[in-house]
């Protein structure tokens, strides 16, 4: 019986040991987050071309997945690519003043976006950079001002981004293996700022 009772205390013990060993392994490796990506960052990202594209500043758009955990975003100064009426090609990582990004988050990645207001109870996101592939930009003419008018419509403007081939790098400038085939960001209100 002495026996089988030091048994049952060593697997106890062993368990008791493991489960803390497991717990604190992942408290500390989502605090450094290295925790590996393919927790991070599921194989199969789903964004459907009729989920709403969005966005804000000059210009900046983005799309979020059905549960909100996952984001896309497209970066792109208009004033350093030139951006008219006329669909411009350029080549994602390779193109100042484009940048094209997936963000992950546990939940809420919609309200990372076009923002001034921080939320202090949200942890960090993961983001994946695009690496190559091809970004066709566009934007709406000005001209709903009069002519010689240097203001610019205090309503924005409007913008088509057109991803295609998208791969993306980690954080580290690892290659990692997702790719977005194409996803369309269609007339979507921007050239306005949060605040």
């Amino acid at each position: 019986m002495n026996q089988i009772r030091k048994i049952i205390i060593i697997i106890a013990v062993v368990v008791l040991v493991t489960a803390l060993g497991y717990i604190g392994y992942m408290n500390i490796t989502t605090e450094l987050n290295i925790v590996s990506l393919f927790l991070k960052f599921p194989k199969n990202i789903t964004i459907q071309e009729t989920n709403t594209s969005k966005g804000c500043g000059d210009i900046f758009v983005y799309k979020v997945n059905d549960d909100d955990t996952v984001g896309i975003s497209v970066s792109a100064r208009s004033n350093i690519l030139n951006l008219t009426t006329i669909k411009k090609s350029f080549e994602i990582g390779k193109t100042d003043g484009l940048n094209v990004e997936l963000q992950i988050r546990g939940r809420k990645v919609a309200r990372t976006y076009c923002t001034d207001v921080g939320y202090s109870n949200q942890k960090k996101s993961s983001r994946l950079t695009g690496k190559y592939g091809t970004a066709i930009i566009s934007i709406s003419n000005y001209a709903e001002l009069p002519p010689g008018s240097k203001k610019r419509n205090p309503n924005g403007y409007k913008t088509t981004v057109i991803l295609k081939d998208v791969s993306f790098i980690d954080e580290n400038g690892n290659d990692v293996d997702i790719t977005i085939g194409e996803q369309i960001f269609k007339d979507v209100q921007v050239g306005w700022y949060p605040g």
